[in-house]
């Protein structure tokens, strides 16, 4: 090899090595996509569900594995080299022992965006594969429904209420049970209030929480937050409680997290076609106390904070809840909308939005401690939602990868420089030898 092919093949490799450090997967910004959280021993994984990118609907499956501590500014996801059989927006999972369930929604062909019929999929939390379950007794008309909530108690009943008939849009209000242990299907006769793009949590008196979400098809008629909508799992009954407290207006499309303490932390949302956010963003509902009473927090900093969300999706772990996703309106105007692919973090126990986990080795199993700070890559507006907003970008944020990048394009930089010197210095000796050989 001569030196000019050594420096080339230098090149080359150093620029090849710049591309592989400095890139990493950054999943496309979504919204309607179906989440679910495994956890099980030394394996906790949030799976995010297919989705839709303002057009067309997917079939990727991501995750985040929650053991690893992570930065918000470049969330560590990946994307399984497994996809869904189908893409899928709008539907509702649950997970009941190993396997996953993943009901209703959009269904589509991935490439050609036809629809399709199927309802239900199942799959292994571990290996992924997906295959339609033999369910007896199903309900005909629940075929093709969407924007409902998936419920599972500890006995392996899914409680599906209400939902949207796809294409008509009507709002029904039945409730559908699915026993997985016997893979049975059963309707209640007993109907309530129909309810859609609501958010359902189950506590541990074994009610059903049902908050917010319309009730017809009209997108001009939400529901009360202080009329809190509950299925007693047991009796098979329904009653409606008038919480009290602060004043949370009427929402649907928001998210959900029950904490271990009771309370029920719900998030964003909005109301109208026109994608208007409603406001407060972030609220809680204590559930221990009768009535129950909605709280809003004093969260008079917005560092590190979403945007206005909707459609979006939230978990909670170790006292984290964990936003991803969703749809940002333009409050400027209301018939324009982005879509976020940042992460964002809320530290329930203290109030606030941070930016990292870090799991603490001298704490106790299930302890973490939090690293705070400001975030550069933006996320602190609660009230904007155009494109320059923080989270509001569909490239992911990558500003605190800054100082990495600097240090491979000096080290390259470093390298070129120093090649250089040695072929000259090589290029000298040739010359002061040919000229001696003369």
């Amino acid at each position: 090899m001569n030196i000019h092919s050594y420096f080339c093949n230098l090149f080359i490799f150093n620029l090849v090595f710049i591309i592989l450090a400095v890139s990493e997967f950054s999943p496309s910004a979504r919204n309607f996509q179906t989440d679910v959280l495994v956890n099980n021993t030394n394996n906790v994984k949030w799976y995010i569900l297919g989705g839709s990118f303002h057009s067309n609907s997917t079939n990727e499956i991501l995750y985040l594995d929650l053991t690893k501590p992570f930065n918000t500014s470049s969330p560590p996801w990946n994307r399984s080299p497994i996809k869904l059989p189908m893409a899928i927006e709008r539907g509702t999972a649950c997970i009941s022992s190993s396997s996953i369930f993943l009901i209703g929604g959009e269904i589509s062909d991935p490439t050609s965006q036809t629809p399709n019929s199927s309802s239900f999929y199942t799959s292994n939390a571990e290996d992924l594969q997906w295959t339609i379950p033999n369910i007896a007794g199903v309900n005909k008309t629940f075929l093709e429904r969407q924007n409902l909530r998936a419920v599972i108690d500890n006995y392996g009943r899914i409680f599906l209420f209400g939902g949207e008939q796809i294409p008509n849009g009507n709002v029904v209000s039945d409730m559908n049970i699915i026993d997985t242990n016997t893979m049975t299907w059963s309707m209640l006769s007993i109907q309530s209030m129909p309810r859609t793009a609501y958010t359902a949590t189950l506590l541990k008196n074994k009610c059903i929480i049902y908050i917010g979400g319309r009730s017809n098809i009209s997108y001009t008629s939400y529901i009360d937050m202080n009329t809190i909508h509950i299925f007693n799992t047991t009796s098979y009954n329904w009653y409606n409680m008038q919480a009290t407290g602060d004043k949370v207006s009427g929402r649907g499309w928001h998210s959900a997290v029950l904490t271990p303490n009771g309370t029920i932390i719900i998030y964003g949302g909005g109301t109208t076609t026109d994608f208007v956010p409603s406001y407060p963003l972030l609220a809680t509902l204590d559930s221990t106390v009768d009535p129950m009473r909605w709280i809003i927090p004093d969260n008079s900093s917005t560092t590190n904070s979403p945007p206005p969300l909707r459609s979006h999706s939230a978990t909670l772990y170790n006292n984290f809840m964990i936003i991803a996703f969703g749809r940002i309106p333009d409050e400027i105007s209301n018939d324009q909308y982005t879509l976020n692919n940042r992460v964002y973090i809320y530290d329930v126990l203290n109030n606030n939005w941070v930016t990292t986990m870090n799991r603490n080795s001298s704490s106790p199993p299930g302890n973490w401690s939090i690293t705070s700070g400001s975030s550069t890559t933006g996320g602190s507006s609660t009230t904007g939602g155009s494109s320059t907003t923080g989270g509001s970008s569909t490239t992911g944020g990558r500003s605190n990868n800054l100082p990495v990048i600097l240090i491979i394009i000096s080290a390259f930089i470093f390298i070129i420089i120093l090649g250089f010197l040695i072929y000259r210095i090589y290029r000298k000796k040739q010359t002061s030898y040919k000229g001696l050989t003369v």
